[in-house]
């Protein structure tokens, strides 16, 4: 199956309701005159099973003498299959409620497509929050409220080009107050403007609220220890345009976007969001050392991200641990850090899943695979004749002990600099004499620098230089140090 749905075209034939608490004589139906319509998409999910979305917009017909006579409604109710909406604690009973505005969790890539091929899979509004909220209306008073935020997305344009990024969103919603339900106060809602521009997006292409439909919606709040539980959602429908705004092409249907409270983000490095599912690879080290890398967990929804736990699963988890905790609970619009170390006492490919739970609806646990390679120190394996160490501490100077540095390797023999297996045959063709002038002795000086990373040079200590009488060669006996291959510079200069 494709990584896009598949659409079915759905129809409900019979929906008939009786009995129970309902008053005798009153009877509801669907309509047998209108059609009621509908859609299914099928998307395929990573993990083997399915995403099936379903709805029916149902024409339906009351009867208060037991089915004698039929009154139609004019409108249809919109029936969907869903999971339950995000219920989000909030410690004050305001509008609009603290928190992100997403797709609802079991709807990750929700596939909507629009008129003329593009579609789009992703949209998530965060640094949402209007400030202040205000107290929730009165039944039948309403009142309207506007805020900026920033918005992410995944889009399609009509040749298939994916444009991932973030932009800015400018909100308008307005909020009817209601009456009771048991417990329950429950408020319509309705989004009257939501544009999204600049940013990522491409030139020209504008996103917006349909200005001719209505994004419908509901608001629930009931008490609840510490608080309350707020439940908000809107039915929207939008319109794309790819050309700066003089044509709009409008999506296929409406789409459920909800308030959601914590809302998490992992970035590495700092700013560099990782998805859910998403490959890291740790760099090459050797047996018995260690490698680390900080990871930022940021809360970019409106209330606390608690309940944060850090796991590891897979071949090779025992080699993987954290080192520096995250600071719990995390609160909106901030951040934490935790740092995890690898670190193995035998070579070859390490790898894990790091599981990172948490109280995002949708994102709970947020799994990372990491890949590291592990090496030991005398290998080559490269085969470029250069140790792993060595090309590890030269990791600054583009070696890499799993790239075969030849070339590097040339380079810098051409330029002065050599390993202990050059040093074989070394002449200088322009050595440096001076003449001391109170003397009138002649001085040669021969000085050898030597390095690990061709950063850090200091002296080469510990020999002496010995003098044959006969043949006049002077010799200098440098034995190697047996701390890992060394790159040495030899220098004439002046006593």
């Amino acid at each position: 199956m494709s990584s896009f749905a598949t659409f079915f075209d759905t129809e409900m034939l019979q929906l008939e309701i009786w009995g129970g608490n309902v008053p005798p004589g009153v009877m509801l139906r669907e309509s047998p005159s209108k059609a009621a319509v509908g859609r299914t998409s099928i998307r395929a999910a990573a993990n083997g099973a399915f995403l099936i979305s379903r709805f029916f917009d149902v024409f339906t017909e009351l009867s208060l003498d037991g089915g004698g006579t039929w009154t139609p409604f004019d409108l249809p109710m919109h029936l969907e299959f869903s999971d339950p909406l995000v219920s989000n604690l909030a410690t004050t009973d305001t509008w609009p409620p603290r928190g992100n505005l997403r797709m609802p969790p079991g709807d990750p890539d929700f596939d909507l497509p629009f008129a003329g091929g593009a579609r789009m899979s992703f949209f998530d509004v965060f640094y949402g929050d209007p400030a202040p909220g205000v107290p929730l209306p009165e039944p039948g008073i309403s009142f309207t409220r506007s805020w900026q935020a920033s918005c992410r997305y995944t889009l399609f344009l009509p040749d298939g080009t994916p444009v991932r990024s973030t932009s800015n969103v400018s909100l308008t919603a307005r909020i009817t107050g209601g009456l009771a339900n048991g417990g329950t106060r429950v408020f319509d809602t309705e989004m009257l403007q939501l544009d999204i521009a600049g940013g990522g997006l491409p030139p020209g292409v504008m996103l917006r609220e349909s200005p001719t439909k209505a994004s419908l919606g509901k608001t629930s709040v009931r008490t609840a220890p510490g608080g309350f539980l707020v439940e908000s959602f809107f039915d929207i429908f939008t319109e794309i345009s790819l050309d700066g705004g003089l044509n709009w092409k409008a999506a296929d249907g409406a789409r459920r976007i909800e308030f959601a409270a914590a809302e998490i983000v992992v970035e590495h490095p700092v700013g560099t969001d990782l998805l859910d599912g998403q490959n890291l690879v740790f760099p090459p080290m050797l047996t018995g050392a260690s490698t680390s890398k900080a990871f930022t967990i940021r809360n970019i929804g409106g209330t606390d991200l608690t309940d944060l736990g850090i796991t590891f699963t897979g071949p090779d988890a025992g080699v993987y641990s954290v080192t520096a905790l995250p600071t719990v609970p995390v609160p909106g619009r901030a951040a934490t850090t935790f740092v995890v170390r690898l670190s193995s006492a035998t070579a070859g490919a390490k790898l894990a899943t790091i599981h990172i739970s948490n109280n995002d609806a949708d994102e709970n646990p947020l799994d990372i695979v990491l890949a590291g390679r592990v090496l030991t120190p005398n290998g080559d394996d490269d085969g470029d004749g250069i140790p792993n160490e060595a090309e590890i501490n030269l990791a600054d100077c583009d070696f890499n002990p799993l790239v075969n540095d030849t070339q590097h390797i040339l380079t810098l023999r051409n330029n002065g600099f050599y390993q202990a297996s050059d040093m074989q045959a070394l002449a200088l063709s322009n050595p440096v004499l001076a003449r001391d002038p109170l003397t009138g002795h002649f001085h040669l000086g021969i000085g050898v620098l030597k390095s690990p990373n061709l950063k850090n040079w200091t002296p080469l200590l510990g020999f002496t230089p010995t003098f044959d009488p006969a043949t006049g060669h002077l010799d200098l006996d440098i034995p190697p140090d047996g701390s890992g291959a060394q790159f040495y510079r030899v220098l004439g200069a002046a006593q």
